[in-house]
């Protein structure tokens, strides 16, 4: 199984991956997920910006037309 990830979209308080999975070079799969950008402590969660290092490191990986 081979599993081929990319970057569909990145906001500016999340990242949205795209997986597809493939077998012999059949495609057998694909899904997505969002991970958030977020500030924990123990009274609370907060929402925050994706850093900008972040954002520059993940960009060569955004899909076409995204």
């Amino acid at each position: 199984v081979q599993i081929a990830v990319s970057v569909k979209r990145i906001g500016s308080r999340s990242v949205t991956y795209q997986f597809d999975l493939s077998c012999d070079g059949r495609p057998i799969a694909s899904g997505t997920m969002t991970a958030a950008c977020c500030f924990v402590s123990k009274d609370r969660i907060e929402a925050v910006s994706v850093p900008e290092d972040v954002v520059g490191r993940l960009s060569d990986y955004v899909l076409p037309g995204e």
